[in-house]
């Protein structure tokens, strides 16, 4: 697949000492591959992969096509966001967060396609093996390039398959939006084309609990400190499994904690939320005490 250039009376020696050229003698001729710009990719497993300068492989195509276009209807949504008559457009917001996660899901999915051995309709395990090794070097090396940066004083606090979370002790918010932006040109810079670090958002203050379970205080436009939302991933408040009295006493617990930063105005408000359930539950709403689950019948217990 790459392209040989045969040079006369090559005498069946080997080639001089060279990183990006390798050579073979037929027939009295030598024969030799010049990679330049169209040098094969090989991943951290050792799976090797030709240059999209020679020839495109079907699915970096799909998927190049699938990602643009999710690029293309995020950007759509943070237009509509910033409007100031964006109450206007909650329906189409949401219409257009639905469309980007679908988009995400169906990309998600392409690797198990190719992870899946017995029932997937593509697979290849050294290409599934690929994306997870060249996902992990990618980040492992991430961090220790932001850990061990001189002038930042950044330290990455969680690292999860294609993101981090990084700590910017006594920074104030626009110091952060600063620091971050340097980190992911700096990143982007130094990783392969096409794989790009983006900075998303700054949480000032936040809650890490475990693994995909924190919520902060989101900052998203630099240029407009003043917007600002509660995000949360993983946590009661938006989870559909959990009731909504549930819901709503986290939700404000944590609001209460960022707002005043004392843990006695939480715990005041906690004290008093959980009276009312032991001694006023006759005045409470029962809809705010049902659990929702799903039942696959014949399997629930």
């Amino acid at each position: 697949v790459l392209p040989i250039e045969k040079i006369s009376g090559g005498g069946g020696g080997e080639m001089a000492n060279g990183s990006d050229e390798h050579g073979v003698s037929v027939d009295g001729d030598f024969y030799r591959v010049t990679y330049g710009s169209k040098a094969p990719y090989m991943s951290p497993n050792g799976s090797v992969f030709v240059s999209p300068a020679v020839r495109k492989g079907i699915l970096p195509m799909m998927l190049q096509e699938m990602l643009d276009t999710r690029v293309m209807v995020k950007a759509s949504m943070k237009r509509y966001a910033s409007r100031e008559d964006r109450k206007n457009y909650k329906v189409l917001e949401k219409v257009l967060d639905a469309r980007q996660l679908a988009i995400k899901l169906l990309s998600n999915v392409t690797y198990g396609y190719t992870a899946a051995g017995f029932s997937g309709r593509m697979p290849m395990a050294e290409l599934a093996d690929a994306i997870v090794q060249t996902g992990r070097s990618l980040l492992e090396n991430t961090i220790r390039t932001i850990n061990n940066h001189p002038v930042w004083n950044a330290r990455v606090v969680y690292g999860d398959t294609d993101s981090v979370f990084v700590l910017l002790p006594g920074r104030s918010l626009s110091q952060a939006f600063a620091i971050g932006e340097e980190i992911s040109s700096h990143i982007t810079s130094n990783t392969p084309k096409h794989i790009i670090l983006k900075f998303e958002k700054v949480y000032y203050p936040s809650i890490l609990v475990t693994k995909k379970r924190y919520v902060g205080q989101c900052y998203e436009n630099k240029k407009n400190l003043s917007d600002h939302h509660l995000d949360a991933k993983g946590i009661e408040m938006i989870r559909k499994d959990q009731c909504e009295a549930t819901k709503k006493i986290q939700e404000k617990a944590i609001r209460l904690l960022f707002q005043t930063r004392d843990l006695s105005v939480v715990k005041k408000f906690l004290v008093t939320q959980w009276t009312k359930l032991s001694q006023d539950h006759y005045k409470l709403l029962l809809n705010d005490f049902i659990f929702y689950k799903e039942v696959r019948f014949g399997s629930y217990s």
